[in-house]
């Protein structure tokens, strides 16, 4: 029996609902979110989960099909997340004043280039803990380097040919195991949102002291 395709028709519309179903495993509620203070970091994890999810389903081997074709969104969905939290990592510096805002640390901040923005923050990190591990940071430099290698714009993960016209898929790699990629990616932002408590704790501290000498001057 040949199932109708459906196509779109009068009064659809994707954000919609007609009918809500709080117990259905995809009913999002989204109005609350606007009441929170949410930055770049919240969407960066939002994107990495999305990508641990994918993952996660086809690692239950339930799928007839081969993961190669989405090996580009969930990359992507990884890279931006990187990118969304190197960016906020690089705001907070600037807050504790470890890093000054010139022309082009705004130029980094307003691109997608993985591996500007992480030569800033392992300044930031190294300037608030100089006795940390190096080789925790040369191995996360060198993880985000590999990302910026296989796209150094943003755009290869996400189109067939880069602004220039160059064929992106050439420059992926021969193959890629999932897990793999979801373990090391895990490990980064383990360590990424360890040096983010540690300047959420920084600025805590400094409003505190801040708001103690106004109240008794």
């Amino acid at each position: 029996m040949n199932e109708e395709i459906r196509w779109p028709k009068k009064g659809d519309n994707p954000f919609h609902v007609k009918y809500v179903d709080p117990n259905s495993p995809t009913w999002a509620s989204l109005h609350w979110l606007a009441s929170l203070n949410i930055n770049d970091s919240f969407f960066a994890n939002a994107f990495k989960e999305a990508a641990d999810k994918i993952i996660k389903e086809l690692s239950r081997g339930e799928e007839p099909w081969n993961h190669d074709t989405i090996f580009m969104p969930i990359a992507y969905l990884y890279r931006h997340g990187l990118e969304l939290k190197m960016k906020h990592l690089i705001k907070m510096g600037i807050e504790l004043d470890l890093l000054k805002r010139d022309d082009k640390v705004s130029s980094a901040l307003g691109s997608h280039k993985l591996h500007q923005l992480w030569n800033y923050l392992r300044k930031i990190v190294e300037g608030y803990w100089p006795e940390g591990q190096k080789e925790v940071l040369d191995a996360t430099g060198r993880i985000i380097q590999e990302f910026h290698n296989i796209d150094k714009t943003g755009q290869n993960l996400r189109y067939s040919e880069d602004s220039s016209g160059k064929e992106s898929l050439n420059g992926f790699p021969e193959f890629v195991q999932l897990t793999d990629l979801n373990d090391v990616i895990d490990a980064v932002f383990n360590f990424l949102e360890g040096c983010e408590a540690g300047f959420d704790h920084a600025l805590e501290m400094r409003n505190d002291m801040m708001r103690e000498f106004s109240d008794n001057y």
